[in-house]
């Protein structure tokens, strides 16, 4: 008998120590770009968004969350199976004989030692355990679908904004060669007044243009410092003055493929719905534990501690004490509030559907929105680089037309503008589209070629 206590102790203690373990931690893999930046086509782009990925505030914060989420459901997974418990007690006290009703017996203070363990395990009959790991399963995935969706769209967000620094840089060099241009139109105006060819009138208009043009400059220059230090600062960094990446549109792929029209099976890759999903099946799960608490709970438990008066008496056959059994517990008079808790419970679920059913809905609105975008901004494109060939064929007749001496000046400088301008029309239209098809990206949370093989004939949307 003895010798099946003792090992009952060391057996307790081996689990006790089993389960104090230290877990290895793993080393966090260094981030990459979502698989669309590469239809970008910019080495620079890609660099910025891992660095965004690794540095921005709001990622470590959601990092901090989703370690939280999963250090809870270590707890939850920790609760269910076995438990193990080690308990021990010294503790000294005085009985009063007195109070047991013997008088003239003197009061002893004595000294209690107690050691001893319990384990317990849970039948679970009725589902808790399967509840409680489902439901701490489903929401670290809703936490980590939703780290995802923070990634999708802060990728997004530099891309958009490396674009517009892109494009400010493009129309802002555009403009001062036509500033350049300005001035050398002013010096053939000085000389052309000087041999009295032309008059004040002349040079008052050029000037006019320059100064119209100069007005512009400052914007440019505006638009190009927002766009870096909004770079710099979702890529976790300061912004400074003069500093930031130097992106030009030649950087960027010339997009000119419109994607097909995005299927449920492209847009389910989608993050937030994949979180929607997640957040659906936890609420689906506590339901279930909340139900389990309707039905009786039976545990099997085991418990022994050795008690003496001294310490060498601790271990003894006379110092043992022991319990083993089954326990069963069932709920009586609080069942009504354990029914409005599985109401509680089962409304949750029709929210989380609900919002699940309005993320879907939403995706498909934003990918029909960016896919008319990009068509719209397709044939903004192809219309604009018309009309800049227009312009640039109407200044090679207005030249020819003066050197000819048939023409004049003012035309020839109005045509050169016009040219410039429409030239400048031309870098905004690129910049709105490759700006279209972030959107398409950040709306699909695919690659051209992954979309497009996903709504190729054969695949058929989810019902």
């Amino acid at each position: 008998m003895q010798s099946i206590r003792l090992a009952s102790v060391m057996l307790l203690l081996a689990a006790g120590c089993a389960s104090s373990a230290p877990v290895a931690t793993q080393t966090p893999e260094p981030p990459t770009p979502p698989a669309w930046t590469k239809d970008l086509g910019s080495r620079t782009l890609e660099a910025l968004i891992v660095r965004g990925l690794e540095a921005n505030p709001s990622l470590r914060e959601a990092d901090a969350s989703l370690e939280a989420m999963r250090a809870i459901g270590e707890a939850a997974e920790a609760s269910t199976g076995v438990s193990v418990m080690l308990e021990g007690d010294l503790n000294r006290g005085r009985i009063n004989g007195t109070s047991f009703g013997f008088k003239g017996f003197p009061s002893r203070t004595l000294t209690r030692y107690s050691f001893g363990g319990s384990a317990s395990y849970d039948l679970d009959l009725f589902g808790e355990t399967d509840a409680v790991r489902a439901g701490a399963s489903a929401r670290i995935d809703a936490e980590a679908y939703r780290l995802d969706a923070a990634r999708l769209m802060l990728a997004a967000e530099i891309a958009a904004r490396a674009v517009d620094l892109a494009g400010a840089r493009a129309e802002r060099e555009m403009l001062q060669r036509i500033l350049e241009g300005g001035t050398t139109t002013l010096n053939l105006v000085e000389r052309s007044i000087a041999a009295g060819a032309s008059g004040e009138i002349d040079r008052t208009r050029v000037r006019s243009l320059i100064a119209q043009d100069e007005a512009l400059l400052p914007g440019l220059l505006g638009r190009e410092a927002s766009a870096r230090h909004a770079l710099a600062m979702l890529a976790g960094a300061q912004a400074r003055p003069g500093e930031g990446p130097d992106l030009s549109l030649v950087d960027f792929s010339a997009l000119t493929h419109v994607p097909v029209e995005a299927t449920g099976d492209v847009l389910r890759a989608r993050p937030d719905i994949r979180a929607a999903e997640a957040a659906l099946m936890a609420a689906d799960a506590d339901r279930a534990l909340r139900a389990s608490a309707l039905y009786p709970r039976i545990r099997i438990g085991a418990r022994s501690v050795q008690t003496a008066l001294n310490p060498e008496d601790l271990f003894g056959y006379s110092a043992t004490g022991w319990s083993f059994g089954p326990s069963l517990t069932l709920p009586v008079f609080n069942r009504k509030g354990l029914h409005a808790d599985v109401r509680r419970a089962e409304a949750e679920i029709d929210k989380a559907d609900a919002r699940l059913q309005a993320a879907v809905l939403r995706a498909f609105a934003e990918a029909a929105d960016a896919l008319s975008a990009i068509e719209t901004a397709q044939e903004d494109l192809r219309r604009q680089e018309r009309a800049r060939d227009l312009a640039v064929e109407t200044l090679r007749l207005e030249r020819k037309t003066y050197e000819l001496g048939a023409g004049q000046l003012p035309e020839v400088i109005t045509a050169q503008r016009l040219a410039a301008f429409a030239e400048i029309a031309v870098i905004r239209a690129k910049t709105q589209r490759l700006r279209s098809y972030i959107r398409y990206f950040a709306a699909t949370n695919s690659s051209l070629a992954a979309a497009g093989s996903a709504a190729s004939p054969g695949t058929r949307a989810p019902d």
